[in-house]
């Protein structure tokens, strides 16, 4: 397999090795990414945050390890898979000003599939001081009292999301970019 052929996508399970269901310890995950024929694989925290090097494109990385953990775990786990490309765009593009904000307490809802008006059900003005954005693929919510505490975070959760979605704070999306670029450096 030719260097140049391998894309480095950061790939995000959801609801792993939370309140003591799915577990997944990480050094088995990143086991799994590689007996799946990815190279450089590296995990981040204990939530399922993966960045690794394939020759497969995103759509055959999602589908192929949501296969593997349901064999593995005996349970639908969704998978979302991004480029570094598509992560950096986000990261140099927020919605928001990120000078002022926590990076903890701002949410970047990842979804799986292409998001249809993911607002429309939402009246976000009434949620304020709490905002909310969308891109194509991803809802960007600032929690300013956090996401425990957070209306805006639930009624996201329940009406504009879905199922194949999971959610990063901002801090951990900046790390796993930052993993990405070191990715791309050691090969």
């Amino acid at each position: 397999m030719k260097k140049s052929s391998l894309r480095t996508y950061v790939v995000l399970l959801r609801g792993i090795n939370v309140g003591g269901h799915r577990k997944l310890p990480m050094a088995d995950l990143r086991s799994l990414c590689a007996e799946a024929g990815h190279t450089s694989v590296a995990t981040y925290i204990q939530s399922g945050n993966v960045v690794l090097r394939s020759s497969m494109d995103a759509p055959q990385v999602q589908a192929d390890l949501e296969e593997r953990l349901l064999v593995r775990l005996d349970s639908a786990v969704p998978v979302v898979v991004r480029t570094r490309s598509e992560l950096e765009y986000l990261v140099e593009n927020p919605p928001f000003d990120m000078r002022d904000l926590d990076p903890a307490k701002v949410v970047v809802m990842f979804s799986s599939t292409t998001l249809d008006s993911p607002l429309a059900t939402i009246d976000a003005a009434g949620f304020a001081p709490e905002r909310v954005a969308a891109t194509a693929h991803e809802l960007i919510l600032d929690l300013p009292e956090g996401q425990g505490r957070s209306k805006l975070a639930a009624a996201v959760a329940k009406t504009a999301m879905g199922k194949a979605a999971t959610g990063r704070n901002w801090r951990t999306v900046l790390k796993l970019l930052e993993m990405t670029k070191s990715v791309d450096l050691a090969d």
